[in-house]
C-alpha cells in the first residue's frame, strides 16, 4: 500500500503529515525520535518497540502514539512479518496535542467496539484515493476526533476503578466477550446485573460513549474482521453465525454500514 504525505496543503489546527496501511514494517531506529506525534498500530503479526528503557510488545489491534523527539526503535517480533498501519500528525496546534492525550512520552491504545483506529486510517486513505483535493477543515476535525478517542486511554484506568463501572459495566463486558456468539440481548444483560436495560445503556454511554447494543454489535463486527483476515477458508455466512448473527444479510448490512466495506471487500483488502 502506498504512503501518502501532507494530506492538506492549507494549515489548520490538526492535519496528517503521513499515513499508510497494510505496510510490511521494516526495522526502524530513531535515536532522536520523530518530529511529529506518530501513531503505529499492528494489523497482523507482532512488533517490538523499545523506548524509555522499556520493551513494548504490540499485538494485533494494539497501537501506540509516540510523542515527538522521543528516541525509539521498533521491529518485527522474531523476524516474522509484521503488518502495520500508521499516521503522523502536524498542524498549527500540533504542539498542543499533549494537552489532549497527556504528557507521557507514549500512549498505548487498542481497537475498541466503539471506535476503530485502523478503520480511521483506512477512511483517510480512501478519501485521498477518491478525492485528493481533501477538505482540510474536515480533515482537521477528523484528526481531532481521532486524538480524542486516544485520550480515552488516559482515563481508562480511572474509569475501571469507578464503583458503577465495576458493578455494572465490567461484568456485562465480560459476558459479551465470553458469549458474543450467543443470542445476547440488552434485556438479558441488564437482568444479569439487576438493572433496567435503559439504565444499563445510560451507564455504557457515560463510561464508553456508546449504548449497550452498539457495544455488542461492534464487538461482534471486530471479531468478524479477525476471522475474515485470519480464516480465509470460512464463508461469509459461517463467519456471520460464528460471531452471533443469525441472519447473514443482516451481518453484511451491519458490516458495510460500520466499515464502508462489505465483508468480501474487506477480506480482499487484506489478501
Amino acid at each position: 500500500m502506498p504512503v501518502y504525505y501532507n494530506l492538506a496543503y492549507q494549515e489548520n489546527p490538526f492535519s496528517v503529515d503521513s499515513i499508510g496501511s497494510h505496510w510490511e514494517q521494516p526495522t526502524v531506529s530513531r535515536p532522536t525520535g520523530y518530529p511529529y506525534y506518530h501513531w503505529l498500530q499492528t494489523e497482523s503479526g507482532v512488533g517490538e518497540i523499545f523506548l524509555e528503557g522499556k520493551k513494548i510488545v504490540l499485538k494485533q489491534g494494539q497501537g501506540i502514539l509516540i510523542a515527538p523527539f522521543v528516541p525509539h526503535q521498533y521491529f518485527s517480533h522474531r523476524s516474522s512479518i509484521w503488518i502495520t498501519s500508521f499516521a503522523t500528525f502536524n498542524g498549527s496546534l500540533a504542539n498542543e496535542i499533549g494537552q489532549l492525550v497527556g504528557k507521557s512520552p507514549y500512549l498505548l491504545a487498542e481497537e475498541q467496539p466503539y471506535f476503530s483506529f485502523f478503520q480511521w486510517v483506512e477512511d483517510q486513505i480512501q478519501q485521498q484515493i477518491t478525492n485528493p483535493a481533501i477538505d482540510s477543515i474536515e480533515l482537521s476535525i477528523s484528526c481531532y476526533q481521532f486524538l480524542m478517542q486516544l485520550s480515552r486511554f488516559q482515563d481508562k484506568h480511572t474509569n475501571q476503578k469507578h464503583e458503577l463501572y465495576l458493578t455494572y459495566i465490567q461484568p456485562v463486558i465480560e459476558e459479551i466477550e465470553t458469549n458474543y456468539k450467543e443470542a445476547l440481548t440488552v434485556e438479558r444483560l441488564a437482568e444479569q446485573v439487576f438493572v433496567s436495560p435503559q439504565y444499563l445503556s445510560r451507564l455504557f454511554q457515560r463510561f464508553l460513549g456508546i449504548s449497550t447494543y452498539t457495544f455488542i454489535l461492534r464487538y461482534r463486527l471486530n471479531k468478524a474482521k479477525e476471522l475474515l483476515i485470519n480464516r480465509q477458508e470460512l464463508e461469509i455466512q459461517q463467519i456471520a453465525y460464528l460471531v452471533g448473527f443469525k441472519d447473514a444479510s443482516h451481518f453484511v448490512a451491519s458490516f458495510k454500514k460500520e466499515s464502508s466495506y462489505t465483508p468480501l471487500e474487506f477480506r480482499r483488502l487484506h489478501r
